[in-house]
């Protein structure tokens, strides 16, 4: 089944530092699901997944830094919803590693899903925590 593309206008919360952040995940994520569909070289595949690893981790964890600075009351469920994309992070690259290609398009579809809903949700609760207090964003 061919990735079906995330549109990054889907998720702004009217936060311009958080909104850039999400729109490069759904890049990343888009442009990850084309070069498998596209049959791209292991490199080229390997490479993107490094890349969108790379940057969803260091999102999580900004977020979560704040998080806990600010005592926010719901860090807890937060930080697990990035534990499971985390978790579908990991699988994503053990698939690749199999040369699974099936599996990895289904796992970067149930995550770029996952992003959208999370960032709908948890962000979304977390941007109005934020901005009520008036602390930055990562």
């Amino acid at each position: 089944m061919p990735y079906v593309a995330q549109d990054p206008a889907s998720v702004v919360l009217g936060i311009p530092e958080l909104d850039a952040e999400h729109a490069e995940q759904l890049r990343w994520m888009n442009r990850l699901g084309a070069a498998i569909d596209a049959g791209a070289p292991p490199e080229t595949i390997a490479e993107d997944v490094e890349t969108l690893v790379g940057y969803l981790e260091a999102h999580f964890l900004s977020e979560q830094i704040m998080m806990r600075e600010n005592a926010y009351p719901g860090y807890g469920a937060h930080r697990a919803e990035h534990d499971e994309a985390v978790t579908m992070l990991r699988d994503l690259q053990t698939k690749f590693a199999a040369g699974d290609a099936a599996a990895l398009q289904e796992i970067l579809q149930a995550l770029s899903g996952w992003l959208v809903g999370h960032i709908r949700t948890a962000d979304l609760a977390l941007a109005g925590f934020a901005t009520s207090k008036g602390l930055p964003l990562p």
